[in-house]
């Protein structure tokens, strides 16, 4: 199997790896390409130079890489810069936190129904409007304080 290994500069971790050994962290990915031989996981996550992306990560059986969590790409979600406000936002966030966005509807809390340990933002309660990055961050936190 071909493996991508992505680096990424941290600037803000949520929960866990509170300051990595360096400053920097390095993502393990299947896919990829190797001389003239490429393989491709659909569904998978792409990666550019400059990628600004929320991930969430589990550690790999490699001592100081990361793997995502979730199946292809789910753990990792892109952080855009509105073009017209110049905010950072992320797109396809569920809310997790009991906390209610405006237009979420009475009753949807944002998580699937799961194992206590296996909760997941669910794309059924995501909204298509992107949100700010500090409120995806601090919904994050939220949820994971009250999860302790």
């Amino acid at each position: 199997l071909i493996s991508t290994y992505a680096t990424y500069t941290v600037d803000q971790a949520v929960k866990g790896l509170s300051k990595p050994k360096q400053d920097y962290i390095v993502l393990k990915t299947l896919g990829g390409t190797v001389g003239t031989i490429g393989q491709m996981v659909v569904g998978g996550p792409t990666f550019k130079p400059g990628d600004h992306d929320v991930l969430f990560l589990v550690t790999s059986d490699e001592p100081d890489v990361y793997t995502l969590v979730g199946a292809m790409g789910q753990g990792k979600m892109k952080v855009h810069t509105d073009p017209k406000t110049r905010e950072q936002k992320v797109r396809g966030y569920a809310r997790m936190s009991k906390k209610k966005s405006p237009d979420q509807a009475p009753g949807q809390s944002g998580l699937r129904n799961a194992k206590k340990d296996e909760q997941r933002p669910s794309q059924a309660f995501s909204n298509d409007e992107p949100l700010k990055l500090k409120d995806v961050l601090e919904d994050l936190e939220q949820h994971l304080t009250s999860a302790q």
